[in-house]
């Protein structure tokens, strides 16, 4: 049994490594954002980030709510309601909003939000 736990470990540790190396050669912002049970446990931003909104995939990854708090108050609800209708199962229309750049500066985003499943169908994330 260890050898299968292992060789799927490593497999989930390549995947990781590839999706890693990927993010990064993309040059437009892409990130991703992971949920249980409906609830949002992890963002991962690629390096496009820092361009757009002034902080680095790290401070994203320490701050699991920094995407929430920086998109503007006007525009919240809409960005909330577009995030959840990937819950009932839609894909959403891309949405633009504005986002507030680290250095206090308003910028708008286009989101467009591509949903993910786990092994058993349940929305994963986004």
């Amino acid at each position: 049994m260890q050898p299968d736990l292992d060789r799927a470990q490593e497999a989930i540790r390549q995947s990781d490594e590839r999706y890693g190396k990927l993010l990064a050669s993309i040059t437009d912002y892409i990130y991703t954002v992971r949920l249980q049970n409906g609830v949002v446990v992890e963002t991962s931003h690629g390096p496009g980030c820092l361009a757009v909104t002034g902080y680095t995939p790290q401070q994203y990854a320490s701050d699991p709510d920094l995407w929430h708090r920086m998109v503007h108050p006007d525009d919240t609800t809409a960005v909330v309601a577009n995030a959840a209708e990937m819950s009932q199962g839609k894909v959403p229309p891309t949405i633009e909003h504005r986002i507030f750049h680290r250095d206090g500066s308003i910028r708008w985003a286009r989101n467009q939000r591509v949903p993910y499943y786990d092994p058993g169908g349940n929305h994963a994330g986004h």
